[in-house]
Parts: C-alpha cells; structure tokens; sequence
C-alpha cells in the first residue's frame, strides 16, 4: 500500500515539472515577442512624425500658393479649378496649351491693343457721320419751313370747316327737337290706340273663353250621345249551366279565339256599351269548334245572372284583326309602388294584342299610327330624384298623349281597361279532372299533409258570391 502511494507522488512531480518548464518557455516567448513588437512600433511612430512634417510643409506651401494666386487658404481645390476654367474661358485665348495665370497679361495687352486700333477707326467714321448728320439736319429745316407754310393753310381751312359744322349742326339741333316733339306726339297716340285694343282683346278674350266653354259642354253632351268607347259586341252567350258557371259562346276557332281570353257579359238589350255596366266577367277554357267555344264565369252578380243572349265584348281582342295598343305612364295595379305594366303587356299579348309603341324611362319605343286602337294611360311621372330622368320621363308621356290626341287614338286608363277585362289579380288555380295531382291538394287543416300557403283561397258555392263592381 506504502509502495503505491510512493509511484503515485512520483507520476505527479514528473507532470509538475514537466507543466513548469512548458510554462516558462511560453513566458520566455511571450516576452521576446513583445520586445520585438515594441521595437517596430517605436520605428513607425518615427515615420509618422516625419510623414506629419513633410506634409504640415506642403499644406502651408499649398495655402500660401492659394493667396498668391488671389483666393484664401481655405478655398477647396475644385473651387480653385472651376474658377481657373472661367478665367482662361474669359482670358485666356483660345489655345489651352498656352492657358495660364502667366500668359494672361500677354493676351490683354494684345486684346487692348487691338481695341485701340478699332477704337481709333471708329473714331474716323464718327467724324464722317457727323458731317453727314450736319447735311441732312440743313435739308430738314428746309422740309420743315415748307411743312409749317402748309399746316398754316391747312388750319384756315379747318377753321372755316369748324364754322360750317356750327351752322349745320344748329340746324339738325332745331330737325331733332321737330322730330323728338312729332315723336312724343306718336307715342302718346300709340299708348292710347294700345289702350283701346288691349280694352277690345280682353272683351274678345273673354267672349273666345264664354264660347270655348259653351263649346266644350256641348262636345261633352254630345260625346255622352254619340261616342262609344267600344264598337260592337265581340259575340253572345249560346248556353248557360248555373249549376257549373259554364257558358259556352258563339265564337271559336275560325274568329282566331283562344283560351285564356276574358271577355265582360251586358245584357242583350244595351245600346251603349260605354254606359252601361258589365253583369259578369268569363275567361275562354276550351275551343270546342269553329263557332263554339267553352268559357268559365270568374264574377258575376246572383242579382242579375247571365242569360243566353246576353252580349260579350273585350278591348283586347278583335276577331277581325289584332287589336293595336299604346302604353304610358307608371301603373301600379295592387298599390304596392311597383309598375305592374308588364302584367297590362301581358293581358293585351295572351288576347291576340299588339302593342305599337310605349314609353320607357323617359324614351318612346315604337310609334303609334292610325292603325293604334286604344292608349293605355297610367299615372302620370313624378319627381323622384333624378331631374333629368323624371322631366325626360314627363316629356315623352306628354308627347305620347298629344301623338295620340292628333292621330284621334282613343284614350283609356289602365284602371279601366282592368276592369272591362275582368282582371282581379293573379291567383294561384288548381285544374280539375284528369289533369289534376294529388300534390295539388291539402289535408285537413293542421294535420301532416297540410300544405296550404297564403295564395290558399277557399271556394265558396255560387249561392255566395258576391258581384265586384
């Protein structure tokens, strides 16, 4: 045990000794590395002094070169150049390789000398020029006295135009005050004639306005009498089943009829289908042949029930020709501020109708003719925010109306039209027969099939309807 203690001691001298002679010759290197850097630097600062001397010298030689050629010793040398350039662009010449502050002398004196020289051969001119000035001012006295003997004339002969234009204008002063008095007089005899025809045109104006009033209740009486605002009857009822409201008509196939058409039943003893009231209204279901045709009473009155031979008429619908219209105006049918004119459009197109021309944001599409029937009017454009839209608006409905007063076009509102159709809004209808479906129907009220919305309308037995006039 003694023994390995011992070997242990020794491993660690060795290393000892060995890690301080390792560290003693860093140091020895360490210190004569340091000596040399020492001695290099003491060799540079020495260069460094004499570099600062040798150009501490020829910054003052440079300063003191700056003075002698006329700036100061702070001027930058790109200053010093750019006013060498304009000096030797001023002074110098034109050859560069000559162009110094040392030749400059050299080149003004010459300069001087030459304007001398130019000077001395103006001088010589000038003298000529004076001896000539002194010739022409000679002649100009000359011209001069003649001038003056005649403005002297000239002035005895203005003075006497001066006392001629006295006298004449005296005697237009005395024509002017004549004519201003005649004047006054025509005025004062014109006022009164004035006076005595404004007197006349009013008693003439209000005998026209007596006259136009007499003339236009006269027009209206006799419009009562002789104007209808349809021609004649389109057909008549043949057959009537109360039981079903069925009708069935004496047109069809061959006067061009189709479904869908709605026509407005009179009585057969009316005479003028524009005084008189309309007892039903039936829409076309079926075209049974040429001449007969089926159709379904959408309104009627139980008080005054159709009858065979009652009469049927629609403005929307000819059996001769198609029936031409005109559209104007904003038509709000259900008075929710929306144009319902396609629905009008619509009414006249399903009846065979045409429609020639109507107004369009402020545009006329189309034109009317003599061959138009009727002018559908709706109301008349407001302002609603857009100046130039509305007035646009306004003027082609104007246009539209006076078009349709000179071509005779008859005029009818859209709610009237409306209502000589028989049109009461649409409606939602379920068909019957073998064209109905299951899903068409609902059922009971609240149970899982019950299906009805708000276009449901019950139906109610004919004992309970009730006439919509």
């Amino acid at each position: 045990m003694a023994r390995r203690e011992s070997q242990a001691l020794q491993i660690f001298l060795i290393v000892f000794v060995i890690l301080t002679a390792v560290f003693a010759l860093t140091t020895y290197l360490t210190w004569n590395s340091a000596q040399a850097y020492s001695q290099q630097v003491a060799e540079l600062q020495e260069r460094s002094t004499q570099s600062d001397n040798a150009a501490r010298l020829a910054l003052e030689e440079q300063n003191e070169l700056k003075v002698m050629i006329g700036h100061s010793a702070d001027t930058s040398l790109d200053a010093i150049k750019t006013q060498f350039e304009k000096d030797m662009s001023t002074f110098g010449g034109t050859d560069e390789s000559q162009q110094s502050y040392m030749s400059v002398p050299g080149i003004l004196l010459a300069k001087y000398q030459a304007e001398i020289q130019t000077n001395n051969t103006n001088l010589a001119k000038i003298k000529d020029l004076e001896s000539e000035i002194a010739t022409v001012q000679q002649e100009k006295t000359a011209a001069i006295n003649s001038l003056q003997t005649q403005w002297d004339a000239t002035d005895q002969e203005l003075k006497q135009e001066q006392q001629k234009y006295s006298e004449d204008r005296a005697g237009l002063i005395q024509k002017q005050e004549t004519l201003a008095a005649t004047v006054d007089k025509t005025r004062t005899d014109f006022v009164e004639l004035q006076t005595t025809s404004d007197n006349k045109i009013d008693g003439l104006q209000k005998e026209v306005n007596s006259q136009r009033i007499i003339i236009e209740r006269r027009d209206q009486q006799l419009s009562e009498f002789t104007t209808l605002t349809f021609e004649t009857p389109d057909g008549k009822i043949e057959w009537v089943n109360p039981k079903t409201g069925v009708v069935y008509l004496n047109l069809g196939s061959a006067d061009g009829l189709r479904p869908q058409v709605t026509f407005s039943v009179y009585g057969v003893d009316v005479n003028n289908l524009a005084q008189e009231e309309k007892k039903a209204t039936i829409e076309v279901t079926r075209i049974v042949n040429d001449r007969l045709a089926e159709a379904r009473i959408i309104e009627d009155d139980i008080n005054n029930p159709v009858l065979p031979e009652d009469v049927i008429y629609t403005p929307l619908w000819n059996s001769k020709s198609a029936m031409h219209f005109a559209l104007a105006g904003f038509m709000d049918i259900n008075d929710d501020g929306i144009d319902d004119r396609e629905v009008v459009k619509r009414l006249i197109l399903i009846n065979n109708g045409k429609i020639d021309a109507e107004e369009s944001n402020g545009e006329i599409d189309g034109s009317m003719t003599h061959h138009t029937r009727y002018l559908i009017i709706g109301e008349q454009p407001v302002s609603g925010g857009d100046g130039a839209t509305d007035q646009a608006r306004q003027g082609a409905w104007t246009k539209m109306i006076n078009q349709a007063t000179d071509l005779g076009v008859e005029q009818v509102s859209f709610q009237r039209l409306l209502d000589f159709v028989g049109y009461d809004g649409e409606k939602r209808t379920i068909p019957l027969g073998r064209n109905a479906t299951s899903d068409d129907f609902s059922g009971p009220e609240g149970s899982a099939t019950d299906q009805r919305g708000s276009d449901f309308r019950e139906r109610k037995p004919r004992t309970q309807r009730q006439s919509i006039r």
